[in-house]
């Protein structure tokens, strides 16, 4: 049996994927969550198209903790 490509790993780095995640956000480029979801997609799945990225604007101030930024 062949897993779907989501499930297939991609030997992607933990801490290279938070850090890409942290400079996006640093920058102003994106909120945070975008800035995660910007680097997971970068990670795992490069032929998802950019919008995918918006589709977690509603998040931007952080996924879960009030005052505390998603990844950081």
């Amino acid at each position: 049996m062949t897993l779907p490509f989501y499930y297939q790993y991609s030997g992607a780095d933990a801490l290279k994927i938070r850090r890409n995640a942290e400079e996006l956000f640093r920058s102003g480029k994106y909120y945070c969550s975008e800035a995660v979801m910007s680097a997971l997609r970068e990670a795992f799945f490069p032929e998802l198209p950019g919008y995918v990225i918006s589709s977690v604007s509603g998040f931007r101030s952080g996924w879960g903790v009030r005052d505390v930024h998603a990844g950081l």
